[in-house]
């Protein structure tokens, strides 16, 4: 992923401001107090009488594109002392050129003046072009950052939705075998009380079977006994007692001891 770091950034930095070389006394000025410089220094003013170019003996060259007031040092007499009443008599005529030149190199000084500071000007508006620009790359390329952060978030976030939909439809499928679950339960439960249920009327049924069954089996031997006594009584009246077999009373008795026993057992 491309870093905020591939950003290109130019440093904003304000340039200096141009210096001007004053025509006159040659004193470098800033270029904002160049203009106050000249208007209120009282070596420009018009109405002083020194109001003449000061030249620097050091150098014999052109003052800063003024050809009008070059002169040369070894054209002015040494020695005319006070340069004598014609001097005084052109005092007042230089005053008004030198006014007039003062005037010209205050138009050019402003035009220089505005020149460099649109130089200075133009300068710093590139810089903030390019500073602008940078920042609008450096923009993109955040955006480019987020953009990317953003599509993995919306990956996220579709695996967690494909992942919740595969969660509800386990729990339902979970519910849904719990349902059935509960509802086969709940049939074997139900079919296990039915059995139960069964089992004890089948039971029932089969104790009153047997009940009745004893019963018949104890009527039956009851009336064969009390028959097979009968008989014997009949039998004895009609033959007598000595007619009777051996044994026949032995035999008597033990049905009768038969008879006993199964009235004593428990039902």
């Amino acid at each position: 992923m491309i870093g905020v770091e591939d950003a290109t950034f130019v440093e904003v930095t304000e340039p200096e401001l141009p210096d001007i070389v004053c025509p006159w006394c040659r004193l470098t000025q800033d270029a904002i107090s160049f203009e106050g410089h000249i208007t209120t220094s009282p070596v420009h003013s018009a109405s002083s009488s020194e109001a003449v170019t000061v030249i620097d003996d050091s150098e014999d060259e052109l003052v800063k594109g003024n050809d009008d007031l070059y002169v040369e040092s070894d054209e002015v007499d040494q020695d005319d002392g006070a340069y004598g009443d014609d001097q005084d008599d052109e005092a007042h005529g230089d005053d008004q050129d030198n006014g007039a030149e003062r005037d010209k190199y205050l138009d050019l000084a402003k035009a220089e003046y505005r020149e460099k500071m649109g130089r200075s000007a133009f300068e710093r508006t590139k810089i903030k072009v390019a500073n602008a620009q940078a920042e609008f790359r450096r923009l993109n390329i955040e955006v480019e950052r987020c953009d990317g952060e953003l599509s993995e978030i919306d990956a996220d976030i579709e695996e967690y939705e494909r992942n919740l939909r595969t969660a509800r439809l386990k729990r339902k499928e979970c519910e849904d075998a719990q349902s059935d679950y509960w509802k086969r339960a709940k049939a074997v439960h139900d079919m296990v009380d039915r059995a139960e249920a069964e089992l004890d009327r089948c039971r029932q049924e089969h104790v009153s079977h047997l009940q009745h069954l004893e019963d018949t089996r104890r009527n039956a031997v009851a009336a064969f006994f009390a028959e097979f006594s009968q008989g014997i009584k009949d039998l004895k009246e009609r033959v007598g007692n000595k007619h009777v077999p051996p044994g026949f009373d032995g035999l008597f008795q033990q049905t009768q001891h038969v008879q006993d026993e199964d009235k004593n057992k428990p039902r």
